[in-house]
Order: C-alpha cells, then structure tokens, then sequence
C-alpha cells in the first residue's frame, strides 16, 4: 500500500497541469472581448520591440537592403503576433489583473457589461465618425453661410 504521507498534492497538480494552463487568468470567459483584444495587442506590441531590439544587437558586416529590413520587419510582426496569441510571455495575465480587475470577473458584471453596450454605441459616436452637425456643415461647402 502506498504510504499517503509521503505524497505531496502540490507537486500532482502541477505534474498534470502544463506552464501554459498556470499562466491563464482565472475567470477568462467572463473577461468583455475588448479587453482581451488589448491585453494581446500589449503582449504583442511588447514582443515586438523586443524582437526589434534583439534584432538589432546582432553585429553584421553589411548594412541590410531595404527589402531586406521590409522582409525583417514582416517576420518581427508575425512572430510577435503567434507570440500573442499563445500568451507565451504571460504579460495578458499581467495586463488584464491592472484593467480588469479580478472583482468584476463574476457572471453579474459580465451581464450588466453585455447590457450596457447597445446604450454605449447609441449615445457616443465613434471616433473618427463626423456628427450630424458636422456632416451638415461640410454639405454648405462655403465657409458655413447659406
């Protein structure tokens, strides 16, 4: 029979678990979408420059063409972005502990978040969107007078 005493539960759990499961955020599912988006566009952002940064302490003979750099720059943001996805610096943890915080994450915050919404976009227009006043204005086309 296998003596109980010399097993430790911590050790068990994390022989099941893998470092990619340990590193997701408690709750996920009840995390609004947008958060999300920005917490991996942060996680990303960062893998970026430092792959960028990487890049750049590599001493080379010869200076890169400028197709050479576009190609470079290309995998930079491929990369970063399979990095993001994957959350394998564990910065989205980080970055979504700081915006939303672990007290909203309950399914009653989620609902009133869901609900609030259609209200948000009806009330506020986008950015970058002309208001009805403007679009009027630019309509007259004469400096604003009839």
């Amino acid at each position: 029979m296998a003596d109980i005493k010399n097993i430790d539960p911590a050790s068990t759990v994390k022989a099941t678990q893998t470092p990619r499961d340990r590193l997701q955020v408690k709750d996920r599912h009840f995390i609004p979408e947008p958060y999300k988006k920005v917490a991996e566009g942060m996680e990303k952002q960062f893998a970026q420059y430092m792959l960028e940064q990487m890049d750049n302490s590599i001493d080379r003979s010869e200076s890169p063409s400028s197709s050479m750099e576009y190609y470079d720059s290309v995998m930079r943001d491929e990369r970063s972005q399979m990095m993001a996805q994957n959350n394998e610096l564990g910065l989205q943890k980080v970055i979504l502990d700081q915006i939303y915080p672990e007290r909203l994450r309950n399914q009653f915050a989620y609902q009133r978040y869901l609900s609030s919404r259609p209200t948000i976009k009806k009330d506020v227009p986008a950015m970058g969107q002309p208001t009805h006043q403007n679009v009027s204005e630019s309509k007259l086309g004469n400096g604003g007078s009839k």
